[in-house]
């Protein structure tokens, strides 16, 4: 017997908000508008972000104007371990880096020369260095408490890495991935572009000593294999989904479901990912892992009821997709570093969906494929991807007042949409007496139909759900969303009954809403 997907729990979430609400602010950088705040979503970055327009020569000039000169790096001593009274000028770094921008990172980045920094370290002090190899220890520290207080920041960490060029560096960072705390043997793929401080004096031979806003990760995974770093998927906003309405009403955060600040690099990111792949490539693995593990096909029912294990998973699903529309991306720095000017957002229902929409973000469609929405609007596709997140995006309201009404879909990431066309129309008089004959089988059938109406009429509401369910036309993912102040109002769904109202969808399994 199937799972049953707890459908008052996740998918059809009526959040009333009395009013429109408070638009979000839109800034360049969001899923299928390009414009989620591409600012850091801590308060010490936002601080410290620099205007998009100003354009540094170098790292030096950088750390020059936060107020980080040659006198702090002049009280670092080479060929000496790390010691407290150079926590310092490390305090002041960890305090700009959720401010500094990735694009400046990469374009100040220079290839390891460990041999030029153990000889003569001073004048590389503050450079940007790309460091590649594996992870094989993490080291939690904590900052002193008036330090941790203005920083807001309760912990750092000091990695080793086994550098690909055969050697060491030993790296401060303000974050690793959450799984590596996990683990109990690190040896993991890894790589950081960091701040050089100073050679430090561990035993054996000495070690440069680097600070970094990030570790990154790849591991032995479809998402690593393809160079991303799955520990961006930490930063993404995800909100657990509670077992039943009540619960849930208790436990959402509408906010969190959104499109946020922190959710924009891994969601580009993982739009590049799978542009690194071959057509098809994703199609034939993800059919490859559902034949291995004996079933015909991936069930929707984890990702509306279990989004938090699933995130990364990749999976591939077959529908009828209700809206296909382009989104350019206007953000100058995601083109820049990624290549990434446009992509598609498909609305897909599902067999299994129980008339409720999964979100996918595509690359590319197939050659021929017509875009739009409404209620002529309807293709047969097939999609591979990556689950991402829970998205909420606001929905058009089906009582007549201004309450806001929040749809909560699951949102994946893939490469290009499979298209299955529809038969072309024939001219042929062939086909013309074939159809002067179903006219005649449809005009005997018409009282049978009228008696059938009566006692079913499942499809004609699927078909309408369908139209409730997707955005109202023409707008796309995040300028949907509205700030909500309350929780998910799930009182509607306490009268669950039938299936008959669109709300009151009890579960998804065997029977259900029949």
């Amino acid at each position: 017997m199937n799972a049953c997907l707890r459908l008052p729990a996740m998918i059809l979430v009526i959040l009333t908000v009395v009013g429109e609400g408070r638009p979000s602010r839109a800034l360049s950088g969001s899923p299928a508008s390009s414009r989620v705040s591409a600012e850091p979503a801590s308060a010490a970055g936002n601080a410290s972000a620099l205007p998009s327009t100003v354009r540094l020569a170098g790292p030096r000039e950088l750390l020059e104007l936060y107020g980080i000169d040659e006198s702090h790096f002049a009280n670092l001593t080479d060929r000496e371990p790390w010691q407290a009274g150079e926590d310092e000028i490390l305090m002041k770094i960890f305090y700009r880096l959720p401010g500094l921008r990735m694009a400046d990172l990469e374009r100040w980045a220079k290839p390891l020369d460990l041999e030029a920094l153990r000889e003569a370290p001073a004048p590389h002090r503050g450079s940007v260095y790309r460091l590649v190899g594996r992870a094989t220890k993490v080291e939690q520290l904590q900052p002193l408490p008036e330090m941790a207080e203005r920083l807001g920041l309760e912990h750092y960490y000091r990695i080793r890495i086994e550098l690909a060029e055969h050697g060491v560096a030993s790296v401060f960072s303000r974050k690793v991935p959450k799984a590596w705390q996990r683990m109990q043997a690190l040896n993991e793929p890894a790589a950081a572009l960091g701040f050089f401080l100073k050679v430090g004096g561990e035993p054996g031979e000495p070690i440069p000593i680097f600070a970094a806003p990030r570790i990154h990760w790849y591991p032995d995974s479809a998402l690593g294999g393809l160079g991303m770093d799955v520990g961006l998927l930490d930063e993404v906003q995800q909100e657990e989904i509670a077992g039943g309405p009540n619960d849930a009403a208790a436990g959402i955060d509408i906010r969190k479901l959104r499109l946020t600040g922190n959710d924009r690099e891994a969601f580009y990111q993982m739009l590049a990912a799978v542009g690194r792949t071959r057509p098809k490539q994703l199609l034939q693995e993800a059919q490859r892992r559902v034949a291995a593990s004996g079933r015909d096909s991936y069930s929707v029912v984890p990702l509306f009821n279990q989004p938090q294990s699933q995130i990364g998973r990749l999976v591939v699903l077959s529908g009828n997709a209700r809206r296909v529309i382009p989104i350019p991306i206007d953000d100058k720095d995601i083109t820049a570093r990624l290549g990434i000017s446009r992509y598609y957002e498909i609305y897909l229902f599902t067999e299994d969906s129980q008339d409720n929409p999964l979100v996918f973000c595509v690359r590319e469609l197939p050659p021929g494929m017509p875009i739009g929405a409404g209620p002529q609007y309807g293709e047969e596709v097939t999609i591979a991807g990556f689950f991402f997140k829970t998205w909420a995006y606001r929905r058009s309201s089906q009582d007549g007042t201004d309450a806001v009404q929040w749809q909560l879909a699951p949102l994946l990431i893939g490469r290009e949409a499979v298209w299955i066309p529809r038969q072309a129309n024939r001219t042929s008089p062939v086909y013309g007496a074939i159809g002067s004959g179903l006219f005649v089988l449809v005009l005997t059938g018409l009282g049978l139909a009228v008696w059938l109406y009566g006692r079913s009429d499942r499809k004609a509401r699927k078909f309408t759900i369908e139209r409730q369910l997707v955005p109202e036309g023409g707008i796309a993912l995040d300028q949907l969303a509205l700030d909500a102040d309350g929780k998910p109002d799930f009182r509607g769904l306490a009268e669950a009954d039938d299936g008959e109202n669109p709300r009151n969808i009890g579960k998804i399994g065997p029977g259900a809403g029949e």
